[in-house]
């Protein structure tokens, strides 16, 4: 237990962010769905992980657009304010300034013709694979092993687009195979 007492130490001595919080305001007409499973606060902000050194913190957004907010092709449209809090090492207050998201409106054609972000396509395949993790956890506390592997096929499927969540999936399927229902739930 050494070596983990030391990551833990390790850790919490290169803290430098503590009760992080992401707010994000949707401009009118625009809904804003977190895709983590952040938890989310009264003041319609998320709760984020403590930050370290060097660290990051991510969140995956989808947004929602109405249609008949959207101006004409080529305008630039605001979707979305964030801003973020946290508590420093002394626990005084600390702000990052405010940001917009602001993006110019595309027809169909220039829209498909947008490069993907493999770091956010990334990023979001992890986000809906731990929403599948979580129910199939809830699925191995009823004892429903066939919900369970229904689950897991479906984060097998993403897992193609990621080397880390592929490793997770088999350690799943593996405990999934014993049905034992403590060890997976834990897992």
């Amino acid at each position: 237990l050494l070596e983990r007492f030391h990551e833990e130490f390790s850790l919490l001595s290169s803290l430098c962010g503590r009760n992080v919080r992401l707010l994000l305001r949707p401009l009118p007409g625009m809904r804003c769905e977190m895709l983590n499973m952040y938890e989310a606060a009264k003041d319609a902000s998320w709760r984020l992980p403590d930050l370290a050194y060097d660290g990051e913190a991510w969140a995956a957004v989808r947004l929602h657009v109405t249609a008949s907010n959207l101006p004409g092709e080529g305008e630039m449209l605001a979707l979305l304010q964030a801003s973020v809090k946290y508590s420093d090492l002394e626990g005084a207050g600390a702000a990052i300034p405010e940001s917009w998201l602001t993006l110019p409106v595309l027809n169909k054609e220039n829209f498909l013709a947008v490069a993907i972000s493999q770091d956010v396509f990334r990023r979001v395949i992890e986000a809906d694979a731990a929403k599948l993790q979580d129910r199939a956890s809830k699925a191995a506390r009823k004892g429903d092993w066939d919900e369970v592997d229904r689950l897991l096929i479906k984060v097998r499927k993403m897992a193609e687009h990621s080397p880390w969540l592929g490793e997770i999936v088999t350690l799943l399927e593996s405990l999934a195979s014993d049905r034992n229902q403590a060890m997976f739930s834990k897992e």
